[in-house]
């Protein structure tokens, strides 16, 4: 199926049953997996390239955009949810913990933010040593839900208890 240019990043929602792409003409696009038949357009423009996150029980999707703030919408609707602040000198990704009560993001600024996806609250604000001018690469959690990993400048990392 033709998006009229270059796709940067493409996930699966958790339950299967829709792809979620992002282009280089500034749009993410929703997609039904089982026909790849497009279910929904949004004109907006994540942050980078790869940032969509998928909560594993299907229900929303979240990406940031380039004011920093964060966009999640419900998969059954293609509706935004919620608009969540985000960072203030931009989020450059996020993931959903595997409860899919909380979604963290990662700033330019080198903190994780961690969210209430009901409230849309700001849980926990934490600051990580990234160096001069780095910057998150990736963001995710095991099944179990045990520890928060993250790619950076410096390797990659876990974030979690007693760490």
């Amino acid at each position: 199926t033709s998006t009229g240019g270059a796709t940067y990043s493409l996930i699966w929602t958790g339950d299967g049953r829709h792809l979620v792409s992002h282009h280089a003409n500034s749009t993410v696009r929703a997609w039904r997996a089982d026909t790849v038949v497009e279910a929904a357009t949004f004109g907006v423009v994540p942050y980078q390239s790869d940032a969509e996150a998928a909560s594993p029980d299907g229900r929303w999707v979240a990406y940031p955009l380039a004011d920093g703030s964060i966009v999640i919408r419900d998969c059954a609707t293609w509706k935004e949810a919620r608009r969540l602040e985000g960072h203030p000198k931009g989020t450059m990704t996020v993931a959903f913990h595997p409860g899919c009560r909380v979604l963290v993001s990662a700033g330019v600024t080198g903190s994780l933010r961690f969210w209430d996806i009901t409230s849309g609250r700001l849980l926990a604000d934490r600051p990580v040593d990234l160096g001069t001018q780095a910057r998150f690469g990736a963001l995710g959690f095991p099944a179990s839900g045990g520890g928060l990993v993250f790619a950076g400048p410096k390797g990659v990392h876990l974030f979690g208890p007693g760490k």
